[in-house]
């Protein structure tokens, strides 16, 4: 599929060199990283919580650089800590203080964004409870006694809804999702991604004997 940039009577092709060097480096990332993110996730314990806590202070970083307009500062130090201590005290069993934490450092990050981002801070806020949430959940998951079938099939359906979003948005493309966001991102490549978790969720629940495929569907669909 061809993409047209139109500016007044003339149209020219866009460069098609950056989709197909986003498919790339997407590949190399995953060649590179999958076996080692699997590994830790098969490993569980200490591997898989450092894992985690790795990546609590990536989305941290990352969400607080989004509300903060690409500044991190101190208010952003404060949204890693928080999320990665709770991801420790989860490692520890800790779960009750682990959330209590979370919402507590939620309230902080509120006021204190509000007072130096304004609107933004409410939105610092919620990323504390989103990103804390998760590592925690994460964690908690993992030590269950069905817990690795459950976070390969939660990290898989994650993956099969990346790849099947950029597949699904090149190919068809259409209306932006978020433009102000995230200009890439097409209402096609939402339902595609949709869709790939789905069809995988009911892959996984056939192959493993998990039953309820559509529960698990349904599970799919939602995250």
């Amino acid at each position: 599929m061809s993409f047209i940039a139109a500016s007044g009577d003339m149209a020219q092709p866009v460069d098609v060199a950056k989709p197909r060097a986003s498919l790339k480096s997407r590949i190399v990332s995953a060649i590179v990283l999958a076996p080692f993110v699997l590994g830790a996730v098969y490993a569980g314990s200490i591997a898989f919580d450092l894992l985690v806590g790795l990546a609590v202070l990536i989305m941290a970083w990352e969400w607080q650089r989004l509300c903060g307009k690409g500044n991190f500062g101190s208010l952003g130090v404060f949204f890693g800590a928080i999320t990665l201590v709770a991801v420790a005290l989860t490692s520890l069993n800790f779960i009750v203080e682990a959330m209590a934490l979370v919402l507590a450092g939620a309230a902080v990050a509120a006021v204190w964004g509000m007072r130096i981002l304004h609107e933004a801070g409410k939105w610092i806020a919620a990323g504390v409870i989103a990103v804390g949430l998760t590592g925690i959940a994460l964690v908690w998951v993992r030590n269950d006694a069905n817990g690795l079938s459950i976070t390969i099939w939660f990290l898989l359906a994650v993956w099969a809804t990346d790849i099947a979003a950029f597949f699904a948005g090149r190919a068809i493309g259409g209306p932006k999702l978020a433009p102000s966001i995230s200009p890439g991102k097409t209402w096609a490549g939402l339902i595609g991604g949709i869709l790939g978790s789905f069809a995988w969720s009911i892959g996984w629940a056939l192959w493993t004997d998990a039953g309820q495929p559509g529960t698990l569907a349904a599970l799919g669909i939602a995250a």
